[in-house]
């Protein structure tokens, strides 16, 4: 371990103006300063020291807590009063602020920026956090993007997490793959994987719902062990909790669903309770086109579709076929009998006109 320790060097004010020095004499007094500047007694500076070692390894900061004697990690560059005061072997990691990366061991790769940011790192690799305790728990979590005061603080063991805005991911513990761009954004989450949430408190509420893409303010704000749902629109499905599968475009679209499944609410508020159900539009739509329909032909048996008084789409009931009683069909094979004479009798007086015609 090498340190090069500051020193101050005070320069007296001269008698005489320094354009007032012949060049000779200027050059003369330069090369004075220069000498004093190489052979000056090295001392610790006032603010601190300076440190750096044949392994590419510097830090600034108190001289007492820069690395220590035992570490063989080497790349690792550090600006704080303590400077990775536990590294073992880590290398290539970078820390600037008050006990950022402080109990780093043999992590790699990471940089942190920012007080107490990746502050309790030990193994973790390939970590970024800026701001504030961001990441600030993080023990063993690789590949994890923080960027905002207390952003992803609580998570320990999550990997390849992004999280950017205040308390964005802050209680995530174990959950992994979460994108989470917004204020608080997925802020409550601990387990919950594979969800992307942009906007202010977009997933809020969410702890261990996985697989869910909430966009907009409030969006999917109040899920929480509710899975693969997609809210696009400022408060869509923002009471869904324990939902599944649920599909909601447009501002405040899925508000009054909670726990249904596999509905899609297109520009419409939707029922609370309801599942299976596609609701597009609402009162304000007075007119509806679907292209695609008017002039194609179906192949097969078809039914026709019909629309009752609550705008609901479906199909006509055909009623079941009920065996007749033997009176029910002597009285049928009378009729039929009745009408085969009535039409007999019908073309004989067909027959007889045609003939008067002619």
């Amino acid at each position: 371990m090498a340190t090069k320790r500051g020193f101050r060097v005070r320069l007296s004010t001269p008698s005489a103006p320094l354009n007032t020095v012949p060049r000779r004499g200027r050059v003369a007094i330069a090369a004075a300063i220069a000498t004093c500047l190489v052979a000056a007694a090295p001392a610790f500076a006032d603010t601190g020291g300076v440190y750096f070692d044949g392994r590419a390894n510097a830090a600034a900061g108190d001289p007492a807590h820069l690395f220590n004697g035992s570490f063989t990690g080497g790349f690792n560059v550090g600006i704080a009063d303590r400077v990775m005061p536990n590294l073992t072997s880590g290398g290539f990691n970078t820390a600037l602020g008050y006990t950022a990366l402080f109990f780093n061991t043999t992590g790699d790769d990471n940089t942190a920026s920012g007080g107490n940011a990746l502050i309790n790192n030990t193994s973790g690799n390939n970590n970024v956090a800026t701001g504030v305790a961001a990441l600030g728990n993080n023990t063993d979590g690789d590949s994890n993007v923080a960027v905002g005061f207390e952003a992803a603080t609580d998570s320990e063991h999550g990997s390849a997490n992004t999280a950017v805005g205040f308390q964005a991911l802050r209680k995530n513990d174990t959950g992994s793959l979460d994108v989470a761009t917004g204020y608080q954004s997925l802020m409550n989450n601990t387990d919950g994987t594979d969800n992307v949430a942009t906007g202010y408190q977009s997933l809020l509420g969410n702890t261990h719902g996985d697989a869910n893409v909430a966009t907009g303010v409030g969006a999917l704000s109040d899920n929480t062990n509710g899975h693969d749902n997609v809210a696009l629109g400022n408060d869509a499905l923002p009471l869904n909790t324990t939902g599944d599968h649920n599909i909601a475009v447009g501002s405040q679209a899925g508000q009054n669903l909670d726990t249904g499944d596999e509905n899609i609410d297109i520009g419409n508020q939707g029922k609370n309770g309801e599942a299976g159900t596609i609701r597009i539009g609402d009162n304000d739509q007075t007119a509806a086109f679907l292209a695609g329909v008017n002039g194609t032909s179906l192949n097969g048996p078809t039914q026709r579709v019909l629309i009752n008084a609550n705008g609901q789409l479906g199909t006509a009931k055909s009623g079941a076929a009920k065996p007749l009683s033997a009176a029910a069909g002597r009285r049928l094979a009378a009729e039929v009998r009745r009408l085969q004479r009535q039409n007999r009798q019908q073309a004989k007086e067909i027959r007889a006109l045609r003939a008067q015609g002619a």
